[in-house]
């Protein structure tokens, strides 16, 4: 496959050093082996810091009435706390959950750079064997719609598993 891509990007390559441009290949980011899903939102939901809202039958996250959510992305997770005085228990929900390999707060944002405006309030990163899923409910059929669609505007993260 690398030869074949070379063979096809080469005439684009030839054009570019003639030119006198820099090309740069990167990735977004690597795919690794995992076997073992996080339930990060369901830990935060069993501790009563997630909050949804049922319509026929099904639910739904309701981000504004949650103390807490994470949006999950791969191996990693943004956990927003709405309120400072809810940090602690939404450390002590995820404290120990397995598959959690770090929980980031501000100095350990700051250390990893990831400590963007827009980052969560904490940032859990996973084991490398593991990865977060995104899903609040606790009983699947009372699972959301798009729950078994692949659907990125409706899921609070990346859902891997489609």
């Amino acid at each position: 496959a690398a030869t074949d891509l070379d063979t096809a990007l080469a005439p684009l390559l030839d054009d570019a050093r003639a030119q006198g441009r820099t090309v740069v290949a990167l990735s977004e980011y690597g795919i690794t082996p995992v076997s073992r899903p996080v339930d990060i939102n369901r830990a935060l939901r069993r501790a009563g810091l997630l909050e949804v809202h049922t319509q026929d039958g099904m639910e739904y996250l309701d981000p504004m009435a949650s103390r807490a959510f994470a949006v999950a992305d791969h191996q990693i997770a943004h956990v927003y706390v709405r309120r400072p005085e809810d940090l602690d228990a939404t450390r002590a929900a995820l404290d120990g959950l397995p598959g959690i390999e770090t929980l980031l707060d501000d100095a350990g944002k700051k250390a990893h750079h990831l400590d963007h405006p827009r980052a969560g309030e904490l940032v859990a990163v996973a084991e490398p064997d593991a990865w977060f899923t995104y899903y609040y409910w606790l009983d699947d059929d009372r699972a959301p719609d798009f729950a078994q669609l692949v659907e990125i505007h409706r899921k609070p993260g990346y859902d891997p598993v489609e």
